[in-house]
């Protein structure tokens, strides 16, 4: 008699490997909620895979779902939020702004509710939860830092201006991040130069 098994999906093996690192990390800080922001493609989920230690996210410049905020609980009491990036897709952005507590675009389709995938220690796969927008404040995720990720090769644009504008009126614990990026076709390597970091520090002062 044969059996056909079902192979374990590319999401679920991922989910695997998030849990069980996390039941390597120590356990001896308070809890202290981390978010990432910043635009499309900036980094925010890399950066998620380097806490980590390895590529467990993908990485593709959008979210796996539009509407979903994945969060790493460490055992250490860290808790990382990776958001959906801004500045590209005006739906994409009014969940990165739900998720953190700011004044959607108006003009824009209005987010109602959100997906939180939550990474955690002796959980088999991440646990998924859609929550409206009032059910999601009231989880009072409030962030203690955020990292706002800038792309090296990008510029700084008046969309960027204008949410971190919006970010600012209700965070000001937000610490400017200049990613490295290399292209893993040619081996090319960007970092931020000089030149990079003083057109940002302007365009942010405006």
């Amino acid at each position: 008699m044969y059996f056909q098994l079902k192979p374990p999906s590319i999401s679920k093996i991922r989910a695997k490997f998030i849990i069980e690192k996390l039941g390597n990390y120590p356990r001896n800080i308070d809890n202290i909620n981390l978010f990432f922001t910043g635009r499309t493609g900036a980094g925010k989920t890399t950066l998620s895979n380097r806490l980590l230690g390895s590529d467990y996210f993908l990485s593709t410049g959008h979210q796996d779902c539009t509407k979903e905020i994945n969060l790493i609980e460490f055992p250490i009491g860290l808790k990382c939020f990776d958001t959906p990036g801004v500045c590209s897709d005006e739906l994409l952005e009014n969940y990165n702004r739900v998720a953190l507590g700011i004044n959607q675009i108006e003009d824009c389709p209005i987010v109602e509710d959100l997906t939180l995938a939550r990474y955690r220690e002796n959980c088999s796969a991440p646990q998924e939860e859609n929550f409206s927008i009032s059910e999601f404040v009231n989880l009072e995720f409030q962030p203690d830092l955020i990292y706002y990720l800038i792309a090296p090769e990008k510029l700084f644009t008046r969309g960027d201006r204008q949410y971190l504008r919006d970010l600012l009126k209700f965070h000001q614990n937000v610490i400017y991040v200049f990613n490295m990026f290399v292209n893993k076709q040619t081996g090319m390597s960007y970092f931020a130069k000089e030149a990079n970091i003083k057109d940002t520090a302007t365009q942010i002062l405006k």
